[in-house]
């Protein structure tokens, strides 16, 4: 976001100094306006590029609850788990968001065991043992 609203300043920037150019030099209009159309091509190459690499990773599941931070030093940390991966199973229960996740927790408060999709599409099998005095910390915040 910080990108696209440089951009759009400087686009109204431009914008704002070619009107009064072209006020006084109305002969360049239309230099002016092929730089504008410019840089803002430039932009949409820019931004699709940045768009192609995939890096959609907080958007919404339906199947699972998708990891969006993970703690460090704790069990999530040492299972290895990323933002943009989704948990579908905890515990050999089945999980379509968090409140299911930290119910499948509440089975075994001593360990945790995982099935895991990660951004590329593979399954994972991360386990840890969690805290004594702190079973439903495991480390991680999600969405869904």
């Amino acid at each position: 976001l910080r990108y696209y609203r440089r951009h759009k300043a400087l686009q109204c920037g431009m914008g704002l100094l070619f009107s009064i150019i072209a006020a006084f030099v109305p002969k360049s209009s239309l230099a002016l306006l092929l730089v504008m159309l410019l840089t803002e091509l430039i932009f949409i190459v820019k931004q699709s590029a940045f768009d192609g690499k995939g890096q959609f990773w907080y958007v919404e599941t339906s199947d699972g609850a998708r990891v969006v931070a993970v703690k460090s030093g704790t069990p999530a940390a040492k299972m290895k788990l990323v933002p943009g991966d989704v948990i579908l199973e905890c515990n050999k229960v089945k999980i379509s968001n968090a409140d299911e996740l930290y119910q499948a927790l509440q089975k075994n408060s001593a360990y945790c065991h995982l099935l895991v999709k990660t951004m590329d599409g593979e399954l994972k099998i991360c386990e840890s043992a969690l805290y004594a005095d702190a079973p439903h910390e495991i480390g991680i915040i999600l969405f869904g």
